[in-house]
């Protein structure tokens, strides 16, 4: 009943979404807790600007995250229904993605990595907007910017730079040379601005120091508790059925679905692949390797028939976020 209702009704599922957000933060709204940041993290870029002003306010730094994360699943049901399932009011995306990423104990607080996911939900908008036209220039130059600046907020952001190159050349129809430079370029802007201010006030070497410190400092790894090594299992599980399904759907899709849900797949991939072998990068890359799950459960859900089999797994997914929320 709850995965057809989120599925099927516009004004429920809203209500629903709103509900579940409500009810996975409202421990931490009550009882805010500010999760120990690297201070490279909380120095480095724009985020350094904006954490100064709220540091030493708890409860803002948890309400702005709320709002950053809440503002974000919207975004993705915009990207589900723009680009994937069109013209529907499915609110699959927004819920699956606040499930996933409250199962993080510690992350429901002001972090450099919420703010940067804004601006790639916003630079794959861009980049999807592209698929099959004839030199989308704005598009590709915007696709790269965005990413860039999120990565001003949070720094991994950039080991997606290579993926949106790559879409660049792929989603274009007839695309050459111009449509990678100009991500390219948007991508640079940013940072000739970060670089630019950094000199104009004498302190580049400090900016060096950081990003330094951000490729080659030691950061946290992953330390679960029960529930959520059995959240984990289990949406690894999830993950590798909807893999499947996504395989067994390829003929009978569309180009477009196809190639957004490679790009998903290479995401996902960037994203491990960061946290494996970059040794600064935290558990935070989790939300970022939760954009592509999020698509891909909620094709999932979508193509599980009605019946009490999707219900069960979804009611699980909530179950057991709650006990994470609870340990």
């Amino acid at each position: 009943m709850l995965l057809r209702l989120v599925k099927k009704s516009h004004t429920t599922g809203y209500f629903l979404f709103f509900l579940i957000v409500a009810g996975a933060w409202v421990h931490c709204l009550l009882n805010p807790f500010v999760f120990h940041i690297q201070e490279s993290e909380v120095n480095f870029g724009l985020f350094g600007l904006l954490n100064r002003p709220f540091s030493a306010n708890q409860e803002l730094q948890v309400s702005l995250a709320f709002v950053f994360l809440t503002v974000n699943s919207l975004l993705l049901f915009r990207i589900y229904r723009e680009y994937l399932f069109f013209n529907t009011w499915s609110l699959l995306p927004a819920v699956l993605f606040v499930l996933l990423t409250s199962g993080i104990p510690g992350l429901q607080s002001l972090y450099p990595v919420l703010i940067a996911i804004l601006f790639l939900s916003l630079a794959m908008d861009r980049m999807f907007a592209a698929f099959d036209l004839r030199k989308p220039y704005r598009n590709m130059f915007e696709a790269g910017f965005l990413l860039s600046l999120g990565s001003l907020f949070y720094f991994h952001l950039l080991v997606l730079l290579p993926l949106f190159l790559a879409g660049g050349r792929v989603f274009a129809r007839d695309a050459r040379w111009r449509e990678v430079v100009l991500v390219f370029t948007g991508g640079v802007v940013p940072w000739i601005f970060l670089v630019a201010v950094y000199f104009l006030f004498d302190k580049t070497e400090e900016l060096f120091s950081m990003v330094s410190l951000l490729v080659t400092g030691r950061g946290e790894g992953f330390r679960g508790s029960m529930p959520v090594l059995l959240l984990a299992s289990y949406l690894g599980l999830l993950i590798l059925a909807g893999s499947f399904k996504i395989l067994g759907q390829i003929d009978e899709k569309k180009a477009s679905f196809r190639k957004f849900y490679a790009f998903f797949f290479f995401l996902f991939v960037s994203a491990v692949l960061a946290f494996v072998f970059i040794p600064a990068v935290t558990i935070a890359m989790y939300i970022v390797a939760a954009v592509p799950v999020t698509f891909l459960l909620s094709n999932y859900f979508e193509s599980v028939k009605e019946g009490y089999f999707g219900e069960i797994l979804f009611l699980v997914i909530i179950i057991l976020v709650v006990l994470v929320r609870l340990s």
